[in-house]
């Protein structure tokens, strides 16, 4: 039994810490909005949901997101979201697996298929400001073992070939822990994730051609409905 047990948990892809994180989204120095995101191990996989509230210019966008991983490779398996920009909501459905990724919106008719780059053997989530990609993003990097990856956009239907880049030597934000590491990717736009290498705890995103940083505020090991 102690054997199995070892075997099972040997099989599980180290993923942060079950919990609710809170972020604070910033835009050259000033709070733009907020985000809340739970993580949770249950027996469908590693269930991730968020809800964040963000202000750019005179426009409100609300954004709620569940995002299911596969419990041992930290794939994405399945993403619906409601993005709601000033009070009109859009619910998003994607669906990804061996037989490719494909998306719809409720009340729109058809599925559409979403054109992979070539010569990636992994897919993620990354969208927007949604912190829900940007939190388990270091784990399934490391869990795929890949240097360039699917970045799926749902708002788009689309994928953009992300690149791992290796000694950018990135600046620390103020605030983190000096034991974290930067992952930095380059894509349509660049972006550094700062995490602990133990845990995979995200502390911070910067997105520096924008001033834009996402830090965390507040851990609780509770997991919040």
């Amino acid at each position: 039994m102690v054997f199995a047990a070892l075997v099972v948990a040997a099989s599980l892809a180290a993923a942060p810490p079950d919990g609710t994180y809170s972020y604070d989204l910033q835009q050259s120095g000033t709070s733009i909005g907020s985000a809340t995101v739970t993580l949770k191990h249950a027996d469908a996989g590693v269930l991730i949901h968020e809800n964040q509230d963000i202000k750019l210019g005179s426009s409100s966008m609300n954004y709620v997101v569940d995002e299911t991983l596969d419990p041992g490779s930290l794939a994405p398996r399945s993403y619906v979201a409601t993005y709601t920009k000033d009070g009109t909501p859009a619910v998003i459905r994607m669906a990804l697996d061996s037989g490719g990724v494909r998306g719809s919106i409720d009340g729109v008719s058809g599925i559409s298929a979403v054109t992979l780059p070539t010569d990636t053997k992994a897919n993620f989530i990354v969208e927007l400001s949604l912190l829900s990609g940007y939190v388990a993003l270091p784990a399934q990097v490391s869990a795929a073992h890949v240097s360039k990856f699917a970045e799926v956009v749902p708002s788009q239907f689309i994928a953009v070939e992300n690149h791992v880049q290796q000694n950018m030597n990135p600046v620390r934000p103020s605030g983190v822990p000096a034991q974290d590491v930067p992952l930095s990717i380059s894509s349509n736009v660049d972006y550094d994730i700062w995490y602990d290498p133990l845990n995979y705890t995200v502390h911070a995103v910067v997105v520096s051609t924008q001033n834009v940083i996402f830090k965390l505020t507040k851990y609780s090991a509770e997991v919040k409905a």
